[in-house]
């Protein structure tokens, strides 16, 4: 008789990667890793600094557009700027206009009057010539009335610098009042003080709010800065850290990431006109964008 063979247990297989194979696949994975990182880097690059210089270019185009804005209704003569460039300063212009004159006709009323030998009625009113201002432009009151602006030096021509106080304030810059129909009514009038006298030779006044400066902070906060609201001063604030710029009732961020930025003015020979350049420069030392406007500004008073 013979006996079947037992059965032996099946060998048991082992299944998965050896180490060998595993440091080969981690060797060839990290070369196909490397050569992708190589070709995708210098676009993912040129894409993020692309982007980069596009945001600093329109911060710099949209703080110069807001600047030349601004500057398109300077006061003429009104333009300051700092021995460093770094402050710029202007009177706004709010609107204009035409004033009765003593020239206009004998027994007229409500003239804008200069001379005090001969004193008008209503000293401190006068009429407009023609349809008052209206709409954004309409004289109200707390606004100034200047006449015959001749700037810094040129007193008492200088919008910028009140002597005295009423009745004996000597300048060309008066608060107004009240406004009704055609008669504009002033706090005082400080053009009869006036010596020599300055009336327009076109009987022309501009009304205009309080000064604004653009400060370049290029060192500390490294923002353009705008200030407005502050009072009238003789000479210009150039220390945002002290009065009028420190209390100034607006102080607006124009923009970030200021590396430099300088403002020059050039009068124009032979003409009533100066040239303001801006320029300002953002960004790091990694990327750094650069841009310069030009603003001619009438100086004709």
């Amino acid at each position: 008789m013979i006996m079947p063979k037992p059965h032996s247990p099946r060998t048991a297989v082992a299944h998965g990667f050896t180490l060998v194979e595993l440091i080969i696949v981690i060797a060839i994975t990290s070369i196909i890793a490397a050569f992708a990182v190589y070709l995708i880097k210098n676009p993912v690059q040129a894409y993020v600094d692309s982007v980069a210089r596009a945001e600093l270019s329109d911060i710099a185009d949209q703080s110069l557009r807001r600047m030349t804005r601004d500057l398109r209704l300077a006061l003429p003569n009104s333009v300051r700027i700092s021995a460093d460039g770094k402050y710029l300063e202007f009177i706004p212009t709010k609107t204009g206009g035409r004033y009765l004159a003593e020239e206009d006709e004998l027994g007229l009323t409500n003239v804008l009057n200069f001379t005090a030998a001969t004193p008008s009625p209503a000293p401190n009113q006068f009429n407009i010539v023609g349809t008052p201002p209206s709409g954004r432009q309409t004289i109200v009151p707390g606004d100034f009335i200047v006449v015959y602006n001749l700037g810094p030096g040129f007193d008492p021509a200088d919008a910028y610098n009140c002597v005295n106080t009423a009745p004996n304030r000597i300048c060309n810059r008066s608060t107004v009042q009240s406004v009704a129909g055609n008669t504009i009514t002033m706090t005082d009038n400080p053009f009869v003080n006036q010596v020599p006298s300055f009336p327009s030779p076109t009987a022309r006044f501009q009304v205009v709010t309080k000064p604004i400066t653009y400060f370049c902070d290029d060192t500390v906060t490294k923002r353009l800065i705008r200030y407005s609201g502050y009072n009238f001063q003789p000479g210009q604030p150039v220390l945002s850290t002290a009065a009028p710029l420190s209390t100034a009732p607006v102080q607006a961020r124009i923009a970030d990431r200021v590396n430099s930025c300088t403002f020059t003015f050039t009068s124009l020979a032979n003409v009533q006109r100066g040239l303001v350049t801006l320029k300002i420069e953002l960004g790091s030392a990694g990327e750094l964008l650069t841009l310069q406007h030009q603003i001619h500004v009438d100086n004709t008073p």
